[in-house]
């Protein structure tokens, strides 16, 4: 740090400057931004949003107090205490909080004509920003505080650090986990609810016992009895019925619900006599302990069965 830190009184140098201005201002920086993309990615006006502004406020407010309150209350920041430097007014007198204020406001325009307002010290004579012109403070080397500065830019450091790990860890767990659970869900859902459909649907006279036991076991108790009322009717006429779907799209996914737009094409009947048929309908679905369930039906539009049949 002795390249930067200037013990020889007059102007501070802008490395000295830098750094000081580095150790104010990245911390709360840093805090801000993280609780700023958490608020982002969490749902908005949700408990984690709100949490996650106020965090992001706090950080500009303290970083503020830090800048404008601290150096008129002690005559230090903290990272002005580390290089020893302090703002003063051109005439030498003692800066106030409100100066100090229109001080840092000012550093936006040092900011827009791409830094050039930073960079004025290095050719000014008094190694003035642009900032310090409006404001008409100077920055000046003067003695270093005892106290251990160091030590709490340290601390300021690691505690900053950790909050930023903390922050990125629980938007990773509120946010991103569970979307990415969603995410997995929707996936199975489109891949395993047209089969699911389609081996519901699909049954043969022959085996009509097996195959109707087997549908029972991908629906849900709520869906049983409409299930059964159209078991009962197709063991009237058994015909065997065969479906698969050429076209699907998933409407919601969440964790443990879904609901899916099918496109059924099938045969109804054996050789020589075969009907094509066709049908669109929205399909719900549960995800149990394991597997995913039908929970509801319901059809959309479908072909006109001949009352003849096949």
């Amino acid at each position: 740090m002795t390249d930067v830190v200037d013990r020889r009184g007059g102007p501070a140098r802008w490395p000295a400057r830098a750094l000081a201005a580095a150790i104010d201002v990245l911390p709360g920086a840093a805090v801000a931004a993280a609780a700023g993309i958490a608020a982002v990615m969490a749902p908005r006006f949700s408990p984690w949003w709100w949490l996650w502004l106020l965090l992001c406020g706090a950080a500009i407010l303290l970083t503020a107090v830090n800048r404008v309150i601290a150096p008129a209350v002690t005559g230090w920041s903290l990272g002005r205490a580390v290089v020893g430097i302090e703002v003063a007014r051109a005439d030498g007198g003692a800066v106030g909080p409100g100066r100090l204020l229109v001080r840092e406001a000012a550093h936006l325009l040092d900011t827009l004509p791409l830094l050039a307002g930073w960079l004025m010290p290095l050719w000014d004579r008094r190694r003035r920003t642009g900032a310090d012109l409006l404001a008409r403070t100077e920055s000046r080397c003067v003695p270093a505080p005892s106290g251990g500065a160091v030590r709490r830019v340290v601390r300021v450091l690691i505690g900053a650090a950790l909050v930023c790990a903390a922050v990125t860890g629980a938007s990773y767990l509120t946010v991103y986990q569970p979307d990415r659970v969603v995410e997995q869900a929707r996936d199975d859902i489109a891949r395993t609810g047209p089969e699911l459909v389609v081996e519901m649907l699909s049954y043969a006279p022959d085996t009509i016992d097996a195959d109707f036991e087997r549908a029972s076991t991908l629906t849900t108790e709520r869906y049983h009895p409409e299930l059964e009322l159209g078991q009962r009717a197709a063991r009237e006429a058994p015909l065997r019925h065969s479906y698969f779907v050429p076209h699907s799209a998933v409407l919601e996914s969440g964790v443990d619900r879904a609901r899916l737009l099918v496109m059924l094409r099938g045969e109804l009947g054996d050789p020589p006599e075969v009907w094509n048929s066709t049908a669109t309908a929205v399909v719900d679905f549960v995800k149990t302990d394991r597997d995913w369930l039908i929970d509801e039906l319901t059809i959309l539009r479908r072909s006109p069965i001949p009352e003849e049949g096949p």
